[in-house]
């Protein structure tokens, strides 16, 4: 569960995402995963958000190839 009062530490768990031995494309299209990216958008501001527009943006085609990944 993403504690959404808890700002700090919803932006280290993102950081652990992008920095893990995981490649963030398969942790997109996994649905598990999925959900917690997807939830630590409605709680980061627009600016900690950053690294994972990046992210998305190069693997763009390949995540809306996917099922889970579209989302």
């Amino acid at each position: 569960v993403v504690d959404v009062s808890k700002p700090g530490l919803s932006a280290s768990v993102l950081a652990a995402l992008l920095t893990g031995p995981e490649d963030l494309v398969a942790l997109l299209t996994c649905p598990k995963s999925s959900y917690v990216v997807q939830k630590l958008i409605t709680v980061l501001a627009p600016v900690q958000l950053l690294p994972l527009i990046v992210e998305v943006t190069a693997n763009f085609t390949a995540l809306c190839l996917d099922s889970t990944g579209c989302r």
